[in-house]
């Protein structure tokens, strides 16, 4: 892959801020009072926990915002006594990154939601004891979700790449490698996943070539407020796909908004760096760099730990990508808000990634979209790659 600040959420000190010390502490006087009705109580949650709440003032000021915060710092890529959740509207309807360990263990942890007023005054939920101990993909959204369903079928493009629907390249100025590959897509293929017929990706070249398909959703920069996203989709692999022939199979969501970049980029890298297995890669925007895939990390270019395995993918069949993904609110670590890989399935197998990254600076227009990648580790050859049900789902940070 080669490819003016966000407004930050007005909220006091008093209500955000926490120490280790003062996690347990609840906000001053009960001016505030919180309604939880999702987690329903302390248990054992499969991650993201859907939490649903609301809150009333009996100052009878409005409700501006929520908090989820739990006693795990450490585990989580985020400064100790930040909160793992804020938004800044009235309800909390929210799917919620939760920490396991770093191995993607069950990991028991303290958790409040704490809700604040138009006026600074703040309270706090009862403490749950949570254990979070498995992952899921979300399967309902608040309202104010967009979807793109089926994107495989959208010819829609104009103005030289700039335009909504499908566009692809084969240079290394644009998609990366060392050597310039023949690039193009065709719709309307088979195979299919269903009566729907699919999209085929191809690339032509020799060893170094690769080849990057992007999708831009309609309207383009009309997209501003969605934070959380689920894209779901198949892909199918020509026979010619194998690890030999493969040097990565590379999956990117990307955002751009109001200056600032969130590229959050994936690949199942066969040949990773040092030698080994493959391994999942996320995307390093700062440094321009692939990193390996570190369950409860920063994405930084020295990420410590085991990266998560995946591939080489079969070819000749279809293989099932989901992908749960946010753009988080803006707080004092991270002004601008952050990229976080939140859970990822492969083929029905779901786990928790709770990466981190932040976003760059970017002299894109706004943008939301998602793109597939090809790359050639050896011999000259063509690479095809097949996708159906390629679908988007996005919500604001409610």
């Amino acid at each position: 892959m080669n490819f003016r600040n966000l407004p930050q959420v007005a909220i006091s000190v008093l209500c955000l801020g926490l120490t280790t010390a003062a996690f347990a502490a609840t906000c001053p006087g009960s001016i505030v009072t919180v309604n939880l009705t999702s987690p329903s109580g302390s248990g054992t949650y499969s991650v993201p926990v859907h939490f649903d709440a609301t809150a009333s003032s009996s100052a009878g000021a409005s409700i501006t915002g929520y908090a989820v915060y739990t006693n795990q710092w450490s585990d989580i890529p985020f400064a100790e006594g930040e909160p793992v959740y804020l938004n800044g509207v009235a309800t909390l309807n929210a799917w919620v990154v939760l920490p396991e360990t770093v191995s993607g263990g069950a990991l028991s942890q303290s958790v409040f939601v704490r809700a604040w007023d138009a006026d600074g005054n703040c309270g706090d939920t009862a403490t749950l004891a949570i254990t979070a101990s498995g992952a899921d993909i979300p399967n309902s959204f608040p309202s104010g979700d967009q979807q793109w369903t089926n994107t495989e079928n959208d010819e829609e493009n104009s103005d030289s790449g700039n335009g909504a629907g499908w566009w692809d390249c084969g240079t290394t100025t644009c998609a990366g490698g060392t050597i310039n590959g023949t690039a193009s897509f065709a719709f309307g293929q088979s195979p299919e996943l269903n009566s729907n017929p699919s999209i085929e990706f191809s690339l032509t070249g020799a060893s170094g070539a690769d080849a990057l398909y992007w999708y831009k959703v309609p309207t383009i920069g009309q997209q501003d407020s969605m934070q959380n996203f689920v894209w779901d989709f198949y892909f199918y692999l020509a026979a010619n796909d194998t690890e030999a022939n493969t040097e990565a199979l590379e999956f990117d969501l990307f955002q751009a908004v109001d200056g600032y970049k969130y590229m959050i980029g994936t690949q199942c890298n066969y040949y990773p760096k040092g030698g080994g297995s493959p391994i999942w890669n996320t995307w390093d925007g700062t440094s321009g760099i692939w990193v390996p895939a570190v369950r409860n990390t920063e994405t930084d270019n020295n990420p410590t730990g085991t990266a998560i395995s995946c591939g080489p993918f079969s070819t000749g069949t279809w293989h099932h990508l989901q992908y749960y993904l946010q753009r988080t609110k803006a707080d004092s670590t991270y002004p601008v808000g952050r990229i976080l890989y939140g859970s990822v399935s492969v083929d029905g197998s779901p786990t928790v990634w709770n990466i981190s990254a932040p976003a760059v600076s970017s002299n894109w227009g706004d943008v939301l979209g998602f793109q597939h990648q090809l790359d050639i580790h050896s011999g000259t050859i063509t690479l095809q790659e097949w996708a159906d049900e390629d679908d988007l789902t996005a919500w604001p940070q409610d």
